[in-house]
């Protein structure tokens, strides 16, 4: 987790400068392209997370979704975070 921490650590600089050049090439209203894009994929994982994984859990598994959620949280915001799986 160290490596994963020390390249995070990069991270806010990183997509600082390139929402600079996206702002400067594209103008100020690339920020309600990306609003739009954003809104779809937050949509998206809520479907996914709230409708999706426990019917699969009530069909195939009888694992309580809590107990699954509790179990996979901490990877689940790291891969998030670094979009990676490796950090799993």
């Amino acid at each position: 987790m160290k490596i994963t921490d020390w390249i995070m650590s990069f991270a806010a600089p990183g997509v600082f400068a390139l929402t600079a050049v996206a702002v400067s090439a594209f103008g100020i209203d690339i920020f309600t392209t990306i609003s739009k894009y954003l809104g779809v994929l937050a949509l998206g994982f809520g479907i996914q997370l709230f409708i999706v994984f426990p019917i699969f859990l009530k069909i195939f598994s009888k694992v309580p979704v809590l107990m699954l959620y509790a179990a996979i949280a901490e990877a689940m915001m790291v891969a998030f975070g670094t979009a990676s799986s490796s950090a799993t």
